[in-house]
């Protein structure tokens, strides 16, 4: 995903990060396997789009080279190819790692153990203050500000800003207000949420600053 290739690495290694509307789990997976957060908990309202992104968190592990310098022969290991492309496919995805007594924690935040997704709306969840370092909602705020309007679109960054630590980063894409028009059309509710909204998305970066709290913002364009 290009977006994460403009991500520092520094924003997730060893951090305990959220990703909310995390869809099929691709950004989530990627962030977890590349940049080692201690812990990183994808979450969407859709429960299909958890279970597949679940199954890409087993595919994906499926493919990981192996840790052969903890064996005999970590030459020959890696001088072979790992799991072939089609081996999941075919055969299903590898085992997946067994939980130890003898885990230390940094074994437990070594990709896939640090990942996890969960299923539900997350305004709706219980409260998690100051426990993310990182927080990132991408290609979600229109879908937030359909079905919520104004007043749930401003809890939504009130409540991201809550649940930060001290110094925390959140990683917002918001869509573009153009893109609401056509969306708009897909319930009677969502039609006159539409016709409602005031707080439109080129007002989100003073309010995020001016009202909620966070003090300062970094542009990063995506190629």
């Amino acid at each position: 995903d290009p977006r994460v290739q403009v991500m520092d690495a520094a924003w997730f290694e060893g951090q305990q990060v959220l990703d909310i509307g995390c869809n099929a789990g691709y950004v989530t997976v990627e962030i977890a396997r590349r940049y080692t957060p201690r812990r990183i908990v994808g979450v969407d309202i859709d429960e299909v789009l958890v279970a597949q992104a679940w199954r890409h968190l087993r595919h994906r592990w499926s493919l990981q080279r192996p840790a052969s310098d903890e064996h005999a022969g970590a030459t020959i290991a890696r001088s072979w190819p790992c799991f072939p492309l089609a081996m999941p496919a075919l055969f299903g995805a590898l085992p997946w790692p067994a939980p130890s007594t003898t885990t230390t924690s940094d074994e437990a935040a070594r990709f896939p153990m640090n990942i996890d997704f969960w299923a539900g709306d997350w305004l709706g969840m219980p409260p998690e203050p100051h426990t993310y370092d990182t927080i990132l909602a991408l290609s979600i705020t229109k879908w937030i500000h359909l079905h919520k309007g104004d007043d749930g679109m401003r809890h939504f960054f009130y409540r991201v800003h809550a649940c930060l630590r001290a110094g925390g980063r959140f990683i917002l894409e918001p869509q573009p207000w153009r893109s609401y028009t056509r969306k708009s059309k897909l319930t009677p509710a969502m039609r006159q949420t539409y016709a409602s909204i005031t707080f439109k998305p080129d007002a989100f970066e003073a309010f995020l600053l001016d009202k909620v709290g966070f003090d300062r913002v970094e542009e990063r364009a995506v190629p």
